[in-house]
C-alpha cells in the first residue's frame, strides 16, 4: 500500500490529505501576518493622532495647555507608540 508524505513536516498519510500539522501552522503565520498588519494600521492611527494634538493643541493658550496637562498627555501617547520625546 503506497502512503504519501507530506513534504514540510514529513508526515505520513494513506491518502493524500491537508496536512494538520503544516496547515496549522499556515494558519498560524496567516493570523501573525494580520495581526500585524492590524497592528501597524492602528500605530499609523496613533501617529496621526498625536500629530493632530500637537497642531491643534498649539492654539491653546499656555494656561489652559498646561492646566489640562497636554505635555504629559503627549509623553503618554507618544510611549504608547514607543517612542520618545
Amino acid at each position: 500500500m503506497r502512503g504519501y508524505i507530506c513534504s514540510d513536516c514529513r508526515n505520513h498519510f494513506m491518502q493524500p490529505p491537508r496536512c494538520m500539522t503544516c496547515g496549522a501552522q499556515q494558519l498560524y503565520d496567516n493570523t501573525v501576518r494580520s495581526q500585524s498588519k492590524e497592528i501597524e494600521r492602528l500605530r499609523a492611527a496613533l501617529r496621526l493622532a498625536v500629530d493632530a494634538v500637537e497642531h491643534w493643541a498649539s492654539y491653546a493658550s499656555p494656561y489652559f495647555q498646561e492646566k489640562h496637562d497636554l505635555a504629559g498627555d503627549l509623553q503618554k501617547l507618544r510611549a504608547a507608540l514607543g517612542e520618545k520625546e
